[in-house]
């Protein structure tokens, strides 16, 4: 019987992120952390009785640090799903079913990388009064899809020459059936790869939009973008007060360089040319 191989769960990259998504996920249920109370009024440094300090407000920086992870995360994790399932659709039924259908999946899939996300992200943001976390979500997740697309595309072109696929073909297989039973399965670990990007990616483009004041317009409402912004506003980076913009630079940064880790230690265990050497 072969051993499954967890060995990438050793890594430093993949146990720093385990880290992080414990903190942020499951503190918040065991600890009670109220953004948006003001108790010392005026701004702290960080000390015993506050971890991070406080706001010029007397809000408290670890407990919006955590709340406001949570909420970024929800927004990248769905917006890397719909992109996910997005491009797997497109670069799949494009590159297997080629003729009319690639050449149009191609040019359309070619249209939205030329043009920076970012750009469309704003530019969207800028059209509707006011956007929600859903709002950003789908907006994100509908404008980061096109690389994953082109990328399984070429995928599926190798693929559909396969014997195995000729052979299902002899087989009468519907059109679905081939995509699913013979496409997918070998396409499943660049899918995930894929995923873990788009995750990364997806919270750096909710953190960039809500510094620029385009996050989600209910006031309610922390990310790691909208403490940025807020620090900002306050003066924090004007007058020095580190703690609150500089912890949740540091988390970005961790978070979406521990998914880079992680992709590279997936694609080691998925390649066998990079696992043998």
């Amino acid at each position: 019987m072969r051993r499954t191989d967890f060995s990438f769960l050793r890594h430093p990259g993949t146990v720093i992120l385990l880290i992080i998504l414990l903190v942020g996920i499951f503190l918040p249920l065991f600890i009670n952390l109220d953004p948006f109370s003001t108790g010392i009024s005026g701004a702290t440094a960080p000390g015993s009785g506050n971890l991070l300090g406080t706001t010029r407000l007397g809000q408290d920086c670890f407990a919006r640090l955590v709340i406001g992870f949570r909420t970024s995360l929800l927004v990248a994790f769905t917006a890397a799903v719909l992109a996910t399932i997005i491009g797997t659709l497109v670069g799949l039924s494009g590159g297997f079913a080629g003729g009319l259908v690639d050449s149009v999946s191609t040019i359309i899939t070619n249209l939205l990388i030329v043009v920076p996300q970012l750009i469309i992200l704003i530019l969207l943001a800028n059209i509707l009064e006011e956007t929600s976390l859903l709002m950003i979500s789908v907006f994100i997740g509908c404008s980061s899809w096109p690389w994953m697309a082109r990328a399984l595309r070429a995928q599926a072109v190798s693929l559909r020459l396969r014997e195995h696929v000729a052979l299902a073909r002899l087989n009468n297989q519907s059109f679905i059936a081939l995509l699913v039973k013979q496409i997918l399965p070998y396409i499943s670990s660049y899918a995930v790869m894929a995923f873990v990007m788009q995750l990364g990616s997806a919270l750096f483009s909710e953190a960039a939009l809500s510094m620029l004041g385009l996050g989600p317009g209910a006031s309610e409402v922390v990310t790691l973008g909208r403490i940025l912004n807020e620090a900002n506003q306050n003066g924090a980076f004007a007058y020095g007060r580190w703690w609150e913009y500089l912890p949740p630079t540091i988390l970005i940064t961790l978070f979406i360089s521990s998914l880079y880790s992680v992709n590279t230690s997936l694609e080691t265990r998925f390649n066998p040319r990079m696992r043998s050497r």
